[in-house]
């Protein structure tokens, strides 16, 4: 008896891509401070790449910041950078460039960029009637660690957002999660996060 086997057509979708490590690091040691590149791209942060990690760990140490900004051509993808250099030595250097004098003047609030990010992923949810995320899947989201420092950036946040009028947040149980409302004009306003369930 013969026997015939079948094969299955599979497929898979990358959800997002890095630049290699390699590459990376040899943009890394020859840039100068305040220079800035796309490290990785994609619909999520490929967080586990080595390169991923590579830049985690120069931020971690100081000598780099990272922020995210959406793909100006595909509003769903999202693109990384990286920046050389700590986040008050960039800012200085590429004012003194621009000004052409050494005082930069007061530190802008690179806080924003993480919050329009959030705002874009909470706005989302609503819509979607989804439950609010964790601190430690937002922290995810903003391409962080999710252990305690990456939770308490993603709860400041949160808080930010908050203070600002943007949202409004009612707390959740102890394994529940926090209720949100969109308050800031634009998608979902007026739209919250979905809330317990029984």
């Amino acid at each position: 008896m013969n026997a015939v086997a079948e094969k299955t057509a599979t497929f898979s979708i990358q959800l997002g891509t890095a630049t290699s490590l390699e590459e990376l690091t040899r943009w890394f040691e020859g840039a100068a401070v305040g220079e800035k590149v796309v490290y990785a791209s994609g619909f999520t942060c490929p967080r586990e790449h080595e390169s991923v990690q590579a830049a985690r760990r120069w931020a971690e140490a100081g000598k780099a910041h990272l922020t995210q900004d959406r793909d100006p051509i595909d509003a769903l993808r999202w693109q990384y950078f990286i920046t050389k250099g700590s986040v008050e030595r960039a800012v200085v250097v590429s004012a003194a460039r621009s000004s052409g004098r050494g005082y930069a003047g007061p530190r802008p609030d690179l806080t924003r960029e993480q919050m329009r990010a959030l705002m874009q992923r909470l706005r989302k949810v609503a819509h979607d009637g989804e439950p609010c995320p964790s601190y430690a899947d937002l922290a995810k989201f903003l391409c962080l660690r999710a252990d305690r420092r990456g939770r308490m950036r993603a709860r400041y946040l949160i808080g930010r957002l908050e203070s600002e009028k943007q949202i409004a947040v009612q707390p959740g149980g102890p394994t529940q999660p926090l209720v949100v409302t969109i308050l800031k004009p634009g998608r979902a306003r007026g739209k919250s996060t979905k809330g317990v369930t029984t």
